[in-house]
């Protein structure tokens, strides 16, 4: 169901996810975004960590006790997105907003890469024209590329699909996944017979999107939108490739 659009603030930032995203998580604060991916329920650092061992399951949970407690305290409320990337795997780019004075020997900024790199990851400050950023990611590759994207004034905001579902549905805890990429994305994070739901996936929308009201232990809560270039006319053709089911009576 609509639920507004993405908020203003959260545009800048999109501006540093590379344009061949399958998967986009916005959120209006660091403090929150890392609340969620280190739940108890595991329902969404899923997304990022097989078990919270690997680089990236490290650095969640050093990043979590820095803000709480350690040189990152004054990113609480940054803005942060996550970007999911699919080259033989799925692959996250941390995109983390920082104050405009930094530069690349801000305490703040060294502080962040030093967390990243003990754990495993690459990180780097870039200073764009309208943001600054800390990109972090276990593939320097993305870096890179999120870098040549600023500077190229290319990102996601270009994907029209993209664009399409943001303009209509956002939150302060928001993801957004590319419905073409489902047969990436299902083999990615779930087995048979899961995956074998891929193609309807694929031709059920451009776009799906769901905002996370609620996540605790024993409760959660998420608003959900699908998203169609052309209309919602689309969503009558879903079926059209859809196969006959066998029906028997006992």
């Amino acid at each position: 169901k609509p639920a507004g659009s993405i908020a203003a603030e959260q545009l800048h930032i999109l501006g540093a996810v590379p344009s061949d995203a399958v998967g986009v998580m916005c959120f209006d604060s660091m403090s929150d975004a890392l609340e969620l991916f280190l739940d108890k329920t595991k329902a969404f650092s899923a997304l990022l960590t097989e078990d919270g061992t690997d680089p990236t399951g490290l650095f969640l949970q050093k990043a979590s006790e820095s803000l709480s407690g350690g040189g990152l305290r004054q990113l609480r409320s940054a803005d942060m997105a996550v970007s999911l990337h699919y080259n033989g795997s799925v692959s996250p780019l941390f995109i983390v907003e920082m104050p405009r004075h930094c530069n690349d020997s801000s305490d703040i900024v060294l502080s962040v890469k030093a967390d990243a790199e003990a754990c495993g990851l690459d990180a780097r400050f870039h200073a764009g024209e309208s943001i600054c950023t800390m990109l972090i990611s276990p593939s320097e590759a993305l870096i890179s590329s999120s870098v040549r994207h600023q500077e190229e004034g290319v990102s996601i905001l270009n994907n029209s699909g993209f664009t399409t579902c943001a303009s209509r549905f956002g939150g302060s805890r928001v993801m957004y996944f590319s419905n073409s990429h489902a047969p990436q994305l299902l083999s990615e994070y779930f087995r048979r017979p899961v995956t074998a739901n891929a193609p309807f996936v694929r031709r059920a929308a451009d776009w799906t999107a769901f905002s996370i009201s609620t996540a605790r232990e024993y409760n959660l809560a998420m608003d959900g939108y699908a998203s169609c270039i052309k209309g919602d006319g689309s969503f009558m053709h879903i079926f059209d490739e859809s196969g006959l089911g066998d029906c028997s009576f006992a």
